[in-house]
This record gives structure tokens, sequence and C-alpha cells, in this order.
């Protein structure tokens, strides 16, 4: 959202949001981890470090994004 907080966001009801952040949580484990799938994908094993780090990427693309947001709307510019 342009103008609500992510914890805003989070915080309204929303099922398909969940319903596919969780599919879309639990087909990513699956194809990572069983190998079976993982080689049918032709996916080499992913370090745990490559994970964390993909994992922290995320945050901190969410985290400047909330940091402008609250900026522009202490300037009163609005997003």
């Amino acid at each position: 959202s342009w103008s609500a907080t992510i914890f805003e966001t989070l915080r309204t009801p929303n099922r398909a949001l969940v319903l596919v952040f969780a599919g879309t949580l639990t087909s990513l484990f699956l194809v990572l981890a069983v190998p079976a799938l993982r080689d049918l994908f032709r996916f080499a094993p992913v370090p745990f470090i490559d994970l964390a780090i993909c994992a922290g990427a995320g945050g901190l693309s969410i985290l400047w994004f909330e940091i402008y947001k609250y900026w522009s709307r202490k300037r009163g510019n609005g997003v």
C-alpha cells in the first residue's frame, strides 16, 4: 500500500492474501526441500546462507519503503 504501513495492511483481514502467502511458502519449501521435486525442476540444493541473504534483502526492501512512506507523510507530501 502507498499509504498504510505494512502492519496496518497485515491487520486488515484478507483471506485471499493469507491463502496465497501460505500456498507460495509451502510450494517453495517443498520444491527446495524434497529431492524428487528439486530434481524435477532441476534445482540444486540452496545453502542456508543464501536463503538468509534473500530473506534479508526482502526485509530491507520493505523497510526502506516504509521509511520512505513515513518520511513523505512527515513532510506532508503524501504518497
